[in-house]
């Protein structure tokens, strides 16, 4: 049974995706594991392939969620999505 935390982001990724939606991204894979991290979402924007972090924030006393993703995350998405392209056929 999920936590209430897990709800709580389980939500939050889903209101994301809405947005994503909403501005025309196709989102084509959810939660993609590698060896290297975790992809929360990949879509596509026309021809440009998006990795896409979902953060969010129980108050914006404690800052934006944009100011959560620091360089260590990014380097692990960048790593995971790295490692999403070299495993898809016609990348190399």
């Amino acid at each position: 049974m999920p936590s209430p935390t897990q709800r709580q982001g389980a939500r939050h990724e889903h209101v994301a995706e809405e947005e994503l939606t909403r501005r025309g991204y196709l989102v084509t894979e959810r939660n993609v594991r590698t060896r290297r991290g975790e992809i929360d979402r990949i879509a596509e924007d026309g021809d440009v392939l998006v990795f896409v972090e979902i953060r969010s924030r129980s108050s914006l006393l404690h800052g934006r969620p944009s100011e959560s993703v620091g360089t260590k995350k990014q380097r692990s998405v960048v790593r995971a999505a790295a490692e999403y392209l070299a495993q898809q056929p016609g990348t190399r």
